[in-house]
């Protein structure tokens, strides 16, 4: 087997100082800390060998791609390609071979982007979980890929202690803090084993990149994190540091410095200026991380801006029902990481029940990638007719080939030769498109099922019934109280989420009193009567148990209870923003409110509901279009949409006006006061509190629709992609303790 790494060397002398160890180049090679070193080049007393440098990428080149590349470098032992291996390696087989060793967090950073057969290609025979009990394996290298926490250097030192393989690279998703790592050190002497630590890096990859333009820094119940009413200042700030150390590690790796906007005051503010401080702070230390914002004129002066928003500004998007394939997908199917599991049920009664899972990629799916923010009729009809176009074409080349078969085999082919009229030229080329065909057919069946399955789900649960109430509510700030009392009483409209959903977009699009609201939650107690064991709700799910509901309504009343101190506008001001009075960035102001109103960005798609499909049903995806027919074809732009258009194009009376202006590159003045007014056109849209499909796909949408000669990419990204099961649980948990 080939010598995967550089030769050890002999020249280890076991010391009590991790510093003296640390002067061999094979023990520590860190890219870049935010403990910054006294002089550039070196780095807690260690050899520096910058990983990056020479990364010139801007953000629109694509976020995925920039990440899978760091991680194949990490994957090569992190010494940088060629310029002959395109994309970061990718394109060479690697005759490096070596285990994977990483924990839950970092499988979930690799899993979007390296399947098994990619990880093989780039010479890892296996790939475990640092926590699982692994064998040794003495004659080939690991490379570990792990957060730095205390339990994950426990268990590496253990790994050291049984010598699992013949040399160890390190690799962590951020700063390896330095009592981590002096622990790590002085068990490694301990135990005469720091000889197999080859290498260890701080990668700053804290994050998941699901789609070229989308992020994710994947921490769960980062809402209740900084809404928690028993949360300590201790908390906040650790909070708040585990986002902006996200955060970086996404600007780290596609090595631009950003001017950042937020509202004052919140987690917002919190982390922009923890994030200003430590760029500022990498900057004047010269790492190579964003030496292309200190390069080129061009690059300076097209430097993106990053705006952070905190989820109470808008709470509606993430509780309102939605209409796009992505988001429904997201919405009422299991869905994590890319993958969705749909589940067939028998027709026989007592049979198993059937799952299945396939990963969606808007970059190597062509039906996803085209249709994935449509809305779902239109999704639906694209995939009948697609299906219907591809049947034909395989149905033709079949034709074809039975019938030259008969010419060729003299079965009354009148002995003509093939050969003299062209036609078995003709027959080789569809014969060598079959394949391609087959394939493009068995993607598109993958979603015919996918939309069957959330077809069965929506028609269940009267979802575009309660998407269209929600969407006048929406729109015009105005609801017909008992048209939402009689739906949220009619146990066959929707499962108890559903309800609740519909009752928190009503308690913040409107103004109602404490009395209506609580002869609303009277109504859902009425859908959902104790005593009924064996009754299924709408949709197929168990019927509520009596502490399930009044969990539910607590969640809404903690909702109501923000809106109420956070001073949201009545009906009338938000109509008058709705409709031009103020500017559309104002519609909806913080608290909530944001999902309303069409804003300034009028995005796709048609006013009213799709009324004209296909009559006929040609295929099993075309015969759902006719149940879809109800779900409405309009969307409008939620406020963070709306705040990324007025801060872009630098809007009076808007949120340019009254967001903090924070440019990292700034020091000793008031930033705001030499604040440029160059059109921005790549923009990092950042959620803390939680994500969403909807919002998302809004803001692409917004991308697409800008002028050719001013193009605005936007990434969006946020502390975890939130589906609305997620949402409530949360918001449930924040209602028991806040009582």
């Amino acid at each position: 087997m080939r010598n995967p790494g550089p030769k050890a060397d002999a020249c280890y002398r076991p010391s009590l100082s991790y510093r003296r160890i640390a002067h061999s180049t094979r023990l520590r090679d860190i890219s870049a800390s935010s403990e910054l070193p006294s002089h550039p080049g070196n780095t807690h007393g260690h050899t520096h060998t910058p990983h990056r440098i020479g990364q010139t990428q801007t953000m629109g080149t694509n976020l995925r791609q920039t990440q899978t590349a760091a991680l194949n470098r990490m994957l090569n032992f992190n010494i940088p390609f060629s310029d002959g291996e395109a994309g970061g390696g990718a394109a060479e087989w690697s005759d490096h071979w070596k285990v994977l060793v990483y924990d839950r967090k970092c499988r979930d950073i690799i899993s979007p982007l390296l399947n098994v057969s990619k990880l093989r290609k780039r010479g890892v025979t296996l790939h475990l979980l640092l926590e699982s009990e692994r064998e040794d394996i003495p004659d080939v290298p690991a490379v570990y890929f792990v957060e730095p926490s205390e339990e994950n250097i426990a268990r590496i030192t253990d790994d050291l202690n049984k010598r699992l393989y013949s040399a160890m690279y390190l690799n962590f998703t951020s700063k390896l803090d330095r009592s981590l790592m002096e622990r790590l050190a002085k068990n490694a002497i301990a135990a005469n084993t720091y000889s197999l630590v080859t290498k260890v890096v701080d990668q700053y990859l804290d994050f998941v990149t699901l789609e070229p333009c989308l992020f994710t820094l994947n921490q769960p119940n980062s809402y209740m994190g900084y809404n928690n009413p028993g949360a300590s200042e201790a908390d906040m700030e650790a909070y708040a540091r585990a986002v902006t150390y996200g955060l970086f590690s996404v600007l780290a790796t596609v090595g631009t410095v950003p001017v950042i906007r937020c509202a004052s005051g919140g987690p917002a503010e919190m982390v922009a200026r923890q994030l200003n401080d430590l760029v500022s702070e990498h900057l004047l230390a010269n790492t190579p991380f964003f030496a292309r914002g200190t390069g080129s004129t061009a690059a300076a002066f097209h430097r993106p801006l990053l705006i952070l928003f905190d989820r109470n500004d808008d709470l509606i998007t993430a509780l309102h029902h939605t209409s796009t394939y992505q988001a429904l997908v997201d919405d009422v199917l299991p869905h994590k990481l890319n993958r969705v599991t749909i589940e067939s049920r028998p027709e026989e009664e007592g049979g198993a029940v059937k799952r299945r899972s396939y990963d969606l990629d808007v970059e190597s799916d062509h039906f996803f990638s085209r249709y994935a923010g449509a809305l779902f009729p239109e999704a639906i009809q694209a995939n009948g007719a697609e299906l219907a176009e591809v049947s034909k074409k395989e149905e033709e080349i079949r034709s074809k080939t039975i019938h030259q078969l008969g010419m060729g085999g003299g079965g009354g082919g009148g002995g003509e030769d093939p050969a003299q009229d062209g036609s078995a030229q003709e027959l080789l080329s569809a014969v060598d498109s079959l394949p391609k065909l087959l394939e493009r057919k068995k993607s598109l069946e993958i979603h015919t099922n996918i939309l069957q399955a959330i077809m069965n789900v929506i028609a269940a649960r009267e979802v575009p019934v309660l998407f269209d109430l929600e969407e006048s509510m929406v729109m015009s700030s105005r609801a017909d109280k008992a048209t939402v009392k009689a739906l949220l009483a009619d146990p066959s409209k929707g499962s108890l989420q559903d309800k609740l959903r519909l009752l928190a977009v009503y308690t913040l699009s409107s103004n109602a009193s404490n009395a209506d609201l609580q002869e609303l939650n009277e109504a859902v107690r009425q859908a959902f009567p104790s005593g009924t064991p064996g009754v299924f709700a709408a949709g197929g799910g168990a019927w509520p148990t009596p502490e399930e509901v009044e969990l539910g309504i607590g969640a809404v009343d903690y909702l109501r209870r923000q809106r109420a101190m956070q001073h949201l506008p009545d009906r009338a001001e938000l109509e008058t923003n709705r409709t031009g009075g103020r500017s559309a960035g104002g519609a909806g102001g913080r608290g909530g409110m944001g999902g309303g109103g069409t804003g300034v960005v009028a995005l796709g798609g048609e006013s009213g509901y799709m009324s004209h499909f296909i009559n006929k049903a040609q295929s099993q995806a075309t015969d759902l279009l006719a149940k879809a027919s109800n779900l409405l074809a309009r969307r409008n732009s939620p406020y963070v949409t709306r705040v990324v258009d007025n801060l872009c194009s630098f809007k009076p009376n808007s949120e340019d006006e009254s967001f903090l202006y924070l440019d990292p590159k700034v020091k000793g003045v008031n930033p705001s006061n030499v604040k440029g007014r160059a059109p921005f056109r790549e923009v990092i849209v950042f959620m803390i509190g939680g994500g969403c499909y909807a919002e998302y796909q809004n803001l692409q949408e917004y991308s697409r629709q800008q002028p050719p000669a001013i193009p605005r990419q936007v990434l969006y990204g946020c502390t975890e992609l939130l589906n609305t099961e997620g949402f409530l649980t949360q918001l449930v948990e924040l209602g028991r303790k806040s009582k």
